[in-house]
């Protein structure tokens, strides 16, 4: 074996010999390249390959998704469209107002709270078919009780929503926090 490659070293000189100083350079460029494609080139060739892969698994995954929920939009009986236009048509409008209010303030009664000074705001936006009412409410109640009483108002009246909510406290020992709630109640659109 030994043999063999001093064999091989002398027949590399030898071909170094008769290639010259541009050939051995060309030789040494073309033996860097090699590596360089080695340990560069076919890790990323690899990476490039599973992460493709990925790709392909969760582009078939978001698709089978898709499909299931174009299913289950064409098995519902009604459209989002038409479930917004029924939505729309069961607005309170500014006469019918006054039991929305008087709902909320069963519900804080019900859960201990005093509301003893409210805002109210109307805003009509020209391009939709409802107004919101902006409804701001100081509390002052513990955290458990709060969560409640909004979870109970959301759930009661259906054409509410809840746009804000600031908790703060002074004093830490307090269990009370002062609460700032905002909600909108939507109304039909009158022309």
């Amino acid at each position: 074996m030994a043999g063999a490659l001093n064999r091989g070293l002398w027949q590399l000189s030898r071909l170094a010999e008769r290639a010259g100083t541009p050939g051995v350079a060309a030789a040494a460029l073309l033996l860097a390249t090699l590596l360089a494609w080695a340990a560069w080139y076919l890790p990323m060739t690899r990476e490039r390959t599973e992460l493709q892969a990925g790709i392909d698994r969760q582009r078939h995954a978001q698709a089978a998704r898709l499909d299931r929920s174009t299913k289950a939009d064409r098995a519902a009986p009604r459209g989002t469209l038409h479930a917004l236009a029924e939505f729309t048509r069961e607005l309170p409008d500014d006469d019918r107002l006054s039991p929305v209010f008087e709902r909320v303030w069963t519900i804080a009664r019900q859960h201990g709270l005093p509301l003893q000074q409210a805002e109210f705001k109307l805003s009509r936006p020209a391009a939709q078919g409802y107004g919101r009412y902006t409804i701001t409410l100081p509390v002052k109640a513990e955290y458990a009780v709060l969560r409640q009483f909004v979870n109970d108002v959301l759930r009661d009246v259906p054409s509410i929503a809840l746009e804000e909510l600031s908790l703060k406290r002074d004093d830490t020992r307090r269990r009370e926090l002062d609460v700032r709630l905002s909600f909108v109640v939507f109304v039909a659109h009158k022309d």
